[in-house]
């Protein structure tokens, strides 16, 4: 039995350790199968990243797939964990089912603006999130 408790403690680290995290704050754990993309490649209108960019801001895209509901839940779930606090939120619909989410969420030295595009008919969201200037 105890052997079996080392393995699974060395598992749990080895997931952890490859777990994708934000570049800006490394406590946030992203949602495991989270895929980094490259902002030409980023799904998401220029409209809605291109105003922080031109203030100086960073960008991240991620793109996941599973339950929309879900991947949403974990990401909040992720940040909380992280010791972000929600201080805005602002849900739209765009079409059919899917759904735009702008979150802005701080810490004592962080703050993001998260921006969810939730797509439940494709079992997928987006990930954008944006912080300052290091």
């Amino acid at each position: 039995m105890k052997r079996w408790s080392f393995a699974a403690a060395g598992l749990l680290a080895l997931a952890l350790a490859t777990a994708p995290r934000l570049d800006y704050d490394p406590a946030v754990v992203l949602p495991d199968g989270a895929e980094a993309l490259a902002m030409e490649a980023c799904p998401v209108p220029r409209g809605f990243w291109e105003p922080l960019e031109a203030k100086g801001w960073e960008n991240a895209c991620f793109l996941v797939h599973g339950d929309a509901y879900v991947l949403e839940k974990a990401l909040a779930l992720a940040l909380e964990k992280a010791d972000y606090v929600r201080t805005a939120r602002e849900a739209r619909p765009l079409s059919g089912e899917d759904r735009f989410v702008l979150e802005r969420w701080r810490t004592g030295e962080h703050e993001l603006f998260v921006e969810y595009f939730l797509f439940p008919g494709k079992n997928a969201a987006v990930y954008l999130i944006a912080h300052p200037p290091r």
